[in-house]
Order: C-alpha cells, then sequence, then structure tokens
C-alpha cells in the first residue's frame, strides 16, 4: 500500500482533497483503525466512485460509470444474476466476440477465466465501484437483502496495455465544441440524444479527430458526429468510427475518431480552424 506521506502529495496534487483534509482523515484512521480511504468517504472529503478512480489511474484500468450505458436484456442473460452478485460484476456490451464487464476486481485472474468459460466469450474487464454495480443489479433485477460491504481495495500500479493510438498522419490542433451519438446496435447508451463534448485535434489528413468526452467507448463503434459552431447554414452532420479511447483524469476520456466518408467541404473548414 501507498505510504501516507506519498499518498497525500499524490490526492492533494491531483485536486481530489485538500491538505487538512487528508490530516483529519489520518486523525480519524488513528481513532478507528479503518483504511484512509474509509475515512476520507465517512468524512465526506471524497465518495466511494472517486475512490475506485483513484484505483483505476493506479492500476492503468478504465474506470466506468454503469448508468451511462442501456443495458441489453440478451447480456443480462449471458449469466446468473447470482453470479453477478456473488462476484461484483455487471456485463455492460459485446462487441463481436468480446464481452466488456464492469467489476470491482478486475485484476481476479481467476474470475476472468471463469467468465470466458461461461459465456465462451472474450473478456473485456473494465472497473467500476461496488455501489454502482449493486445499484445496476438492483435496477435491473430487484432489490436483494444482501448488503454488501466495499473491501479495501488497492490495486498495486502495473502496467496494462494501454489503447493503441490510431495515428495516420501528424495532428493539428483543433478545439471547437461537437456533439455525438452512438450509431451502432450493439452499443446503447442510457441517453438516446447527442452528447456535447469538444475536440482536442485533427490529423493533417483531416481523417481523424480527437475528442474529449466523459464516457468510455471501445474500438470499432461507429458515431454521427454533428458540427455547428463554424456553420451559419446548421449543423454538419459526419459518420465516424472510433478508432481508440484513453482514459484521463477523473472519468475523461480521450477518443480518436476516424472519418468515414467524409465531405471534403467539411474537412476544409475544420482544418481552417
Amino acid at each position: 500500500m501507498m505510504e501516507n506521506s506519498n499518498l497525500q502529495e499524490r490526492l492533494v496534487r491531483e485536486h481530489w482533497i485538500k491538505p487538512d483534509e487528508f490530516l483529519r482523515a489520518k486523525d480519524e484512521q488513528k481513532e478507528t483503525g479503518k483504511s484512509i480511504f474509509s475515512c476520507l468517504i465517512k468524512l465526506g472529503y471524497l465518495n466511494q466512485p472517486d475512490v475506485f478512480r483513484i484505483f483505476s489511474e493506479s492500476a492503468g484500468i478504465t474506470f466506468v460509470n454503469i448508468a451511462d450505458y442501456s443495458i441489453k436484456q440478451e447480456i443480462l442473460n449471458l449469466i446468473s444474476e447470482e453470479f453477478y452478485r456473488e462476484n461484483l460484476i455487471f456485463p455492460l456490451f459485446r462487441i463481436d466476440q468480446t464481452l466488456f464487464v464492469a467489476m470491482a476486481n478486475p485484476l481476479d485472474a481467476d474470475l476472468l477465466n471463469k467468465l470466458t468459460n461461461h459465456t465462451g466469450l472474450d473478456v473485456n474487464p473494465l472497473l467500476s465501484s461496488p455501489c454502482m454495480i449493486i445499484e445496476a443489479l438492483d435496477k435491473h433485477f430487484g432489490p436483494q437483502d444482501k448488503f454488501f460491504e466495499m473491501e479495501d481495495l488497492i490495486f498495486k500500479p502495473r502496467g496494462l496495455s494501454n489503447f493503441p493510438l490510431h495515428r495516420e498522419s501528424e495532428r493539428i490542433s483543433l478545439i471547437i465544441p461537437i456533439e455525438f451519438k452512438v450509431d451502432d446496435e450493439r452499443v446503447a447508451l442510457a441517453v438516446g440524444s447527442y452528447i456535447p463534448a469538444v475536440t482536442f485535434d485533427i490529423s493533417e489528413s483531416g481523417l481523424a479527430i480527437g475528442i474529449k468526452t466523459c464516457i468510455f467507448l471501445p474500438s470499432s463503434v461507429r458515431l454521427i458526429l454533428r458540427f455547428s459552431s463554424f456553420s451559419s447554414e446548421g449543423s454538419i452532420e459526419a459518420k465516424g468510427e472510433v478508432v481508440y479511447s484513453r482514459m484521463r483524469k477523473k472519468g475523461e476520456f480521450f477518443i480518436g475518431v476516424k472519418l468515414l466518408q467524409p465531405d471534403p467541404a467539411l474537412i476544409s473548414r475544420l482544418l481552417e480552424n
């Protein structure tokens, strides 16, 4: 486990808490004997999802908010409710032969093997907090009387593979507002309308755009992009496909989108910005 001094420096540097809040949590820890994260939650300085986002950044595993997604019944039916609850996992969606699963402990190799054996699919583990998983299970299966306590889950930082970056040419800074929605039956979001976001760069060819958003989307998912900031005649739409997704700080994601059959006039306008 990270030493208190190093942990304090990190949490303060990354603006999770203030220095005096950490000191109060240490005093609480001495009195109760509980973990520092449990004390920070009790004192109201962090919530459980915050703590698991910190864990995700340490472990290099994507953190997801389950409520962002609309879950298909066929995905829920892959495994029993009892298995989900026993292992604190929740399935999100399937892309080809890969099942994306939110887990309280995505480093559990035995559990990953069981999931593969049960489903016959490859499993892409994602991190979510126990409270989010239990809330999703109660929403989709109905509540149970059982109470699941949050376990002490500290991940040692270790190098997990990053998503492959799509770099078909050099990048140019491009910061403009944009909206997008998923146009792919394999992934359904809880919100069906366009999601506001902002671009951060574009390839010199104009065929790939970087977008900053709050939702994780896996590679190959198809999108509809809507540009309106530079058009006096209304918004302009374009189809695209996610080619990479990289987690940033505090639930922010950078996604790379390849434009499909792009309009030359749109590309010209984007490059002019």
